[in-house]
């Protein structure tokens, strides 16, 4: 992988959920994951995995779940989050930090919602941390 990756909802596998024509998927009140994939292969070092999530109105008071999972390995992070604590105006960063010690291939970041939750994911994006000389000393 780069050193930056950007999906759009609605390019990543689903279970529940619809697309729109803008790239963005959206819940339907049914739970179940939203999004996972993109099935990345990543190198050594320190990351962050994150998904642009904005409310919708009608939803209701409830949770969403992520995870950074390498298939056949382990869960290399995991975050829940109250639909409390997002907004129907702009989409929130919901965002989890992780290492991976030896080369990952399959990577997944799966993103479940509760029943009665609505929301609308426009990306998914996946970054390294490792520093950077930005052409200075």
């Amino acid at each position: 992988m780069t050193s930056y990756a950007r999906f759009d909802g609605a390019t990543l596998p689903r279970a529940v959920g619809s697309d729109l024509p803008s790239g963005s998927r959206i819940s339907e009140g049914r739970a179940g994951h939203l999004c996972f994939g993109p099935y990345a292969t990543l190198d050594p070092g320190t990351y962050v995995a994150g998904y642009y999530v904005r409310k919708l109105p009608g939803s209701a008071r409830g949770q969403i779940d992520f995870d950074v999972f390498v298939a056949g390995r382990e869960v290399l992070a995991h975050r829940t989050v109250s639909t409390d604590t997002l907004f129907e105006d702009t989409p929130s960063f919901l965002a989890v930090d992780f290492s991976v010690e030896e080369r990952a291939e399959r990577t997944e970041v799966r993103l479940y919602v509760h029943h009665g939750v609505l929301v609308e994911i426009s990306e998914l994006v996946i970054f390294s941390t490792r520093p950077r000389n930005w052409g200075g000393k």
